[in-house]
């Protein structure tokens, strides 16, 4: 123990104790060609990226990056979904995720039980106060569409969840008709019973064929080390449209703050309109984008030019002159610079650009 010492003029300070200290040697870590579901290997140009240099997470060269992200991510889930982004954490985050901000008090979910997925699933679910209810079937086995399409007539649950590659076994809910699959019309039966079909990848993203939009999936997530062979620490997801509508109009908060996808959704900017004030102000000043943002201010600029030099308009018309402005400032904003903007403008607005 070495003997207290002055501080500043009238502050003792404590000695530090090498009592507990471990001597730590050179970091050795062992080559080893890593042959389960994950961790798994990762390239050595993917090592090199974490040599390099730290940003901060509000430089625009870090929102840059991350928008390059969310294209790679769309490609990998085969959606076109804006609300795709990354969440900070292993597999069970994205799972966690999902199951939070998707499921209130009393929603009811029906989990494909095959394996251990199906089991933490449930579990998780019931901790947020859902009405769990599992359809089992043996492990190694998968889940025919007919009685997948049977408990859903049966349960009409909020959530239908399925394991794509149930990675305790090996089994995988695959495309084959003769099987049952993701893609033989399940997207379709769900939302006729107005369930959101979500799908736990974790452990298939990447070796296996998983077509997000064609299958009807809602929500799927997945975990950066299995199959993308990235290290660990990253949950990529996505939304669809149900599944963003089921968390705008939650009656009440998610039950989670690290994991709210509305707070996660607005940092990843996944659509104009749920950007937060940083990443807007960050999008719309970089890259050429003045011009969109100057038509943007420009529409409030002209409204209060005519509130101020025309005589006897009333006050509501302004108003809806200002709304107008502003809303067609906006659509040229998302059909310009929004990933998948022309889409969303297309099936919302019947716009085409």
């Amino acid at each position: 123990m070495v003997a207290a010492h002055a501080g500043r003029p009238g502050e003792d300070v404590s000695a530090v104790s090498s009592e507990h200290r471990g001597i730590a040697g050179p970091l050795q870590v062992p080559s080893r060609m890593l042959m389960g579901p994950g961790p798994s290997n990762a390239h050595p140009r993917v090592l090199a990226a974490q040599t390099l240099p730290l940003l901060g997470h509000m430089h625009p060269s870090f929102f840059k990056i991350m928008d390059e992200i969310q294209g790679g991510l769309r490609y990998l889930f085969q959606t076109s979904s804006p609300y795709t982004l990354c969440i900070s954490g292993t597999g069970h985050a994205g799972m966690e995720a999902v199951i939070a901000n998707l499921l209130e008090p009393g929603d009811k979910i029906l989990v494909g039980n095959n394996g251990i997925w199906g089991e933490r699933v449930s579990d998780m679910a019931a901790r947020f106060r859902a009405e769990v209810v599992q359809l089992r079937a043996p492990a190694g086995r998968t889940f025919s569409t007919a009685e997948l399409k049977a408990a859903l007539t049966q349960h009409r649950p909020a959530v239908l969840f399925l394991v794509q590659g149930e990675s305790s076994t090996g089994a995988h809910q695959a495309r084959a008709r003769a099987r049952g699959a993701l893609g033989d019309g399940l997207g379709e039966a769900c939302r006729a019973a107005g369930t959101l079909l979500v799908v736990d990848a974790v452990a298939s993203l990447g070796g296996v064929p998983f077509l997000g939009d064609e299958w009807g999936v809602d929500a799927a997530y997945t975990g950066s080390q299995k199959c993308l062979s990235a290290p660990p620490g990253a949950a990529p997801l996505f939304l669809g449209e149900r599944a963003l509508a089921k968390l705008r109009g939650r009656a009440s908060k998610p039950a989670t703050y690290n994991l709210d996808l509305n707070l996660i959704g607005d940092y990843w900017g996944c659509t104009f309109f749920l950007m937060g004030p940083s990443k807007q102000f960050s999008n719309m000043t970089s890259g050429g984008r003045w011009a969109a943002s100057l038509v943007y201010v420009g529409a409030i600029v002209a409204t209060l030019v005519i509130a101020f030099t025309v005589k006897g308009i009333p006050g509501g018309v302004l108003v809806i002159v200002m709304i107008v402005l502003q809303f067609i400032a906006a659509l040229w904003y998302c059909a310009t610079y929004v990933p998948g903007g022309p889409e969303l403008l297309a099936k919302c607005f019947g716009i085409k650009t």
